[in-house]
Parts: C-alpha cells; structure tokens; sequence
C-alpha cells in the first residue's frame, strides 16, 4: 500500500493519473516543451506557458507536485548537445526544470555539463575525473536546488501573476506563500530585457541586486 508506482509513458498520461492506477509517469510532455521553449527555442514563451497550463488543469491535483519532469534520459540525447552546446541554454532549461513544481530527474552528468549525441552516445559513461567536469554548471544546479528547499513558496506558493512577452521572449511569474511573493524570470531570446518597476529586488538566484535588467537567456528568482 506504500509503493510508490511510476510509469513510463511517452505521450500525455493524465488518464493514468485518476488515483486508482499511477502515483506519477514520467512527465514527456513537459520535457518536449522544455525542449522547444528552452535548448531549441522554437516554442514561444506564450505557446510554452500555455502548454504548462493546460497539463495542470488536465492533471489530478494530488499527482502534480509528483509528475518526474525530466530534461533528458538514457535514450534521449543529452540537455547540453540539444542547446547546440550552449551552455547558457542548459541552464535556463535547468531552472525552469528545478524551479517548476514537479519531481525534477536530473540525468547523471548533466549537473557537470556533460554532452553527447542521440543513442547510444548518450549513454556515455559517467566523468568522474573533477578536472573534466564544468564547475560552473555544477554551482548552477546546487543554488537551484538550494532554492527549491529554501523557498516553499517556488513550488507551493499561489500563483498571483503570469505573463509570457513573446516579443520580448520572457516569462514572468510570481507566487505568493505566507505574504512573501517570489518572481521568477526566463528569458529565452538574446538582448537585454528592461523591467524597471522590480528594480531593487534581490535576485537570489544569482546572489546580487536587480539593476532593472534582465539579460539574454537567463533566469532570475526576486524577493
């Protein structure tokens, strides 16, 4: 009665979901969107939102905080060589990932930048040698996770506000748990992005003030 069942389906699972069969699958569609709002960037900010909210409405309330949103698996090709081996776009995929209520699988290796091709290059064993692994990356997904453990209100605050600018290629949100709201920025588009009335903030995630500017692919937590 305790076992928790997960199941590996491809495409939309929330029949699964009704409380008589699965706990959680693992979350294809989101990965695919994340795909091409984030490393591809072929889906508008607005197309990427709206996807994200019609998977929420369809899914059991109880089993949203539990669906595995996945960024990459064994048989999928690896987050980095997907970006085209941006790194900047790893870790905007990384932080909507991490940042979005779910279950977070991280494929091992992705947390040090590994890369590798369709199967089977991305199964590619994994770089133990600290010389050979991105430090940088490495930080990048520790603070997130940090967060996601320090902030509740990221996964169970109320969403207040949304927005997605396709123009500008950015989406806003902001949650509200306990009378502290958190905004969360990703801008998916090259250029700098100006939002002047949250100048002042202080943007946690990269541990500094927000000048009123948010640049080019990028992610950004204010309080």
């Amino acid at each position: 009665p305790a076992a928790l069942i997960v199941g590996e389906i491809w495409h939309y699972a929330a029949d699964f979901l009704q409380g008589d069969q699965w706990d959680s699958v693992m979350n294809y569609p989101f990965y695919r969107n994340l795909l091409d709002f984030a490393a591809e960037q072929t889906m508008k900010p607005s197309e990427f939102a709206g996807s994200l909210g019609f998977m929420r409405g369809n899914t059991h309330s109880a089993a949203w905080p539990l669906l595995w949103n996945l960024a990459g698996s064994h048989d999928t090709a690896r987050l980095l060589h997907l970006c085209g081996e941006d790194k900047r776009r790893q870790k905007l995929a990384a932080a909507i990932q991490l940042l979005t209520p779910g279950m977070p699988m991280i494929y091992y290796g992705d947390e040090v930048a590994m890369t590798g091709g369709h199967d089977p290059d991305c199964r590619r064993g994994m770089l133990w040698e600290e010389a050979r692994q991105d430090k940088d990356m490495l930080c990048w997904y520790r603070r997130l996770l940090k967060l996601r453990k320090e902030l509740p209100g990221i996964l169970h605050g109320e969403t207040v506000a949304e927005e997605a600018n396709d123009a500008q290629g950015l989406i806003r949100i902001t949650r509200r748990l306990n009378d502290q709201d958190i905004t969360i920025l990703f801008h998916a588009k090259e250029g700098d992005v100006h939002i002047p009335e949250l100048e002042g903030k202080q943007d946690i995630l990269n541990q500094r003030v927000f000048e009123g500017t948010v640049q080019g692919m990028t992610a950004m937590v204010l309080v």
